[in-house]
């Protein structure tokens, strides 16, 4: 009886061991915001799919872009308890910027975003272009002394390649099928997100955009988490790790 017990036990922990290891979680996190030239109904839709799988998402802002006609889009992000971040005032690649620029579109867009960011702040390099040796130094040291997190970022979609395929085919041809690019892109991520996992194990942090393609699509790739039993969390619980 006691040996039966003692293996009970035994294949109780390690299944539990099994289920722990197994845990996917991860990060969805939007760059570009606001969406420009582009119907409000995309932006909605974005919203509506990670509402929809309860995804406490983060949306970057690039601040020359928020007028009386855009900031809505943000305000959408908020009302529905998604965070927002830094995404500089005007998307310069600090690569090709001098820190003392670099540094001056920062705070230009701190000032306006400072009602609408959430706490704690966070930043994400624009390019993911963290510059080199001084210049990233002096950088690094400015958003430190400002209170900022860098957003890491384990799995890049690089969907802008994909939205600009859309955006030729909806040009060619409006009613053109969509069904070949949604099978291509959820492909792609879902390779980058295997090979984060053998990079980085552990919570993962996707990067995408607030574009067309998205607004099609997003729903399919957060399904397609949720399919592979990823759990959705936020910014701020990934960094815990």
């Amino acid at each position: 009886m006691k040996k039966i017990l003692h293996y009970s036990i035994t294949l109780f922990f390690v299944f539990i061991g099994i289920c722990c290891a197994q845990q996917r979680e991860i990060v969805i996190t939007i760059d570009d915001l606001p969406l420009i030239d582009t119907p409000y109904e995309a932006i909605e839709n974005i919203v509506h799919s990670l509402v929809k799988y309860e995804v406490p998402a983060i949306g970057f802002i690039i601040v020359n872009r928020v007028n009386n006609k855009t900031i809505k889009q943000f305000k959408l992000f908020q009302k529905n308890g998604l965070a927002l971040g830094n995404h500089t005032y005007s998307h310069l690649n600090l690569k090709h910027t001098s820190c003392e620029k670099y540094i001056d579109d920062l705070i230009k867009a701190d000032v306006v975003l400072t009602p609408f960011m959430s706490k704690p702040k966070y930043f994400r390099y624009p390019y993911l272009s963290e510059g080199k040796l001084w210049r990233k130094s002096v950088v690094r040291h400015y958003l430190n002394e400002n209170h900022y997190i860098v957003a890491p970022v384990t799995i890049d979609s690089r969907d802008f390649e994909f939205d600009a395929e859309l955006e030729q085919l909806k040009e060619q041809n409006p009613t053109a099928s969509l069904a070949d690019l949604k099978k291509r892109y959820l492909a792609y991520v879902w390779q980058r997100t295997l090979t984060a996992e053998k990079l980085t194990p552990g919570k993962q942090v996707l990067l995408i955009h607030a574009n067309l393609l998205n607004s099609y699509f997003l729903d399919d790739l957060l399904h397609m988490f949720v399919e592979h039993d990823y759990q959705f969390i936020s910014l701020d619980e990934a960094l815990k790790q």
